[in-house]
């Protein structure tokens, strides 16, 4: 992975790790409450609804930050972004 070029090769320890608030933490279920949960977003179609998987995405992130600091030795800065949207 390109983390590991980065720590392996140019020796770089820190890592700034960003995730996007609104798929951690759905508007559904406010700030600071649960995180593994699916929400919905309207689909090109009217007719049909896709079903992003919040759980996938943290577990995602999760399996990234492991990564980083557990496999690697690194340090990560949890960043999280709302593009001023939340």
């Amino acid at each position: 992975t390109t983390v590991d070029i980065f720590v392996d090769q140019e020796k770089i320890n820190f890592f700034r790790v960003t995730f996007l608030m609104e798929r951690m933490c759905p508007l559904s279920y406010g700030l600071g409450s649960r995180f593994n949960e699916t929400v919905g977003r309207n689909a090109p179609s009217p007719m049909q609804t896709v079903h992003i998987s919040v759980a996938k995405y943290f577990a995602e992130y999760a399996d990234a930050i492991n990564h980083i600091t557990l496999t690697k030795g690194a340090y990560a800065l949890i960043d999280p972004h709302n593009y001023m949207r939340y």
